[in-house]
């Protein structure tokens, strides 16, 4: 007989975020967005002629957030479960990418529609489970980044984009197949006080924070994300 196919849930916090966005930061930031943005203040040649010290037209916040979610199967009957259970539990993942999302967004429809749009394991949804096997790993990463720009004509456009990456490996940690696919909303209708509460959600949500599950089981899949 085999090992009992229980689900083992080991999970480590995540670290605290080095980038979280103050009041401060933020005022300075809108400062500098409002005075770069007023054509009067600035020449035909592009010098400052505006009041007041010449504003940062560069200056930029960003904020990340991520999470890894770990799966291994260390016995045969692990693999069996898990072929038993290969399409809720490739569905189940993919509702973990949005709720990581609507956690990330404090519960705003918009972040948890684009999370919901990159639900589904792609790895393990597409061969039913079967090209998994006793010591393999498969990992998921869900990073939500959300960016602002000061220069009214950046080439870079304000808004968030929530990025899931896929990776599975064989006994020998030999990698077997990755997959990465990734979504971008861009900021629109969104309030002062709603964009600087976003920020500080996603910039104190902490990075590094990962969740393994050994023998997963769908029904503490949710659980585990």
């Amino acid at each position: 007989m085999g090992e009992p196919r229980v689900a083992r849930i080991v999970r480590l916090p995540a670290g605290k975020a080095a980038d979280t966005i103050t009041r401060e930061r933020w005022n300075e930031f809108k400062r500098n967005r409002r005075q770069a943005g007023n054509r009067g203040n600035w020449s035909d040649g592009g010098h400052w002629i505006g009041s007041g010290p010449e504003p940062n037209a560069f200056d930029s916040l960003e904020a990340s957030s991520a999470h890894t979610l770990a799966l291994s199967w260390p016995t045969d009957d692990c693999v069996e479960k898990f072929r038993n259970q290969s399409k809720e539990i490739a569905e189940r993942l993919g509702y973990g990418v949005a709720i990581i999302a609507a956690i990330a967004t404090r519960g705003r429809s918009w972040g948890a529609g684009l999370g919901a749009g990159l639900a589904g394991s792609w790895l393990l949804a597409r061969s039913g489970g079967i090209r998994v096997h006793r010591g393999w790993r498969y990992e998921i990463v869900s990073t939500v980044a959300v960016a602002v720009h000061a220069h009214p004509w950046s080439r870079h456009l304000d808004g968030m984009t929530i990025t899931k990456t896929e990776t599975l490996r064989d006994h020998e940690n030999c990698l077997v197949d990755r997959k990465e696919s990734s979504g971008f909303r861009e900021f629109s209708g969104l309030s002062d006080q709603m964009l600087f509460d976003l920020f500080q959600s996603i910039s104190g949500t902490g990075v590094g924070g990962r969740t393994d599950i050994s023998c997963p089981d769908a029904s503490v899949l949710i659980m585990g994300n």
